[in-house]
């Protein structure tokens, strides 16, 4: 599936007083302006919309003014208008006072609906598919062990854990049977040579007892 997002409409959303619409978005699009012009809000915005966790964006800093103190309004909110497989798609996610509001093409939904309809397009904000200031470095100073948990999040793969934690356990426990199956074959194998040997030696040992038979008559008559 291809997803491109071509707008964002930004109501009251940290620096953006009033509303806003930002676009379209090309195939590859630079936001430029000095320091403190703003150019991470739009990130901020972006990962808002994207199902982010409202602690990791500072929730009491969302809204147009509460940095201050004197916020504009009792809401914020930030639409994206995507484009999937040709089809025009729209989420919202609204913070106010009473809570949080979602919805997709403008129906309401919960926001476990909201994030399952972004994870059926590939959109996963788990994944670390937008990288803020510092986060490069953050990645570079991570252990090996750390990068392969992100890399499963990203491809998705950390959704088989449970799975394939469950298939290696039974592959250990098929395994550990075997071994104890060989171990039981080894032995009997042993028991049956030792068998084969007990039975030799007592043919033998019977015939030599049938042969003193046989020789003591002569022994006793000459």
């Amino acid at each position: 599936n291809m997803q491109r997002v071509l707008l964002l409409e930004v109501e009251n959303f940290k620096s953006y007083k009033g509303k806003h619409v930002i676009g379209p978005f090309g195939d590859f699009t630079a936001i430029v302006g000095p320091s403190g012009s703003g150019k991470s809000n739009l990130v901020d915005a972006l990962s808002f919309v994207l199902g982010e966790d409202k602690m990791n964006l500072r929730v009491r800093e969302l809204q147009h003014g509460s940095s201050t103190g004197k916020p504009v309004a009792n809401s914020c909110s930030v639409v994206m208008n995507c484009q999937s497989n040709n089809q025009l798609r729209s989420f919202m996610r609204m913070i106010s006072a009473s809570g949080s509001k979602f919805c997709i093409d403008s129906k309401e939904v919960t926001a476990r609906e909201y994030i399952s309809a972004l994870h059926r397009l590939g959109i996963f904000i788990e994944a670390k598919h937008l990288i803020y200031q510092g986060q490069i470095e953050h990645i570079a100073r991570q252990t090996p062990e750390e990068r392969v948990q992100l890399f499963e999040i990203i491809s998705r793969t950390c959704e088989y854990k449970a799975g394939y934690e469950q298939k290696k356990d039974q592959l250990i426990k098929q395994e550990e049977s075997l071994v104890e199956l060989y171990s039981k074959r080894r032995d009997i194998a042993h028991e049956k040579r030792r068998a084969i040997m007990e039975k030799e030696e007592a043919e033998r040992y019977e015939m030599m007892r049938h042969q003193l038979v046989c020789l003591r008559p002569s022994i006793v008559h000459p």
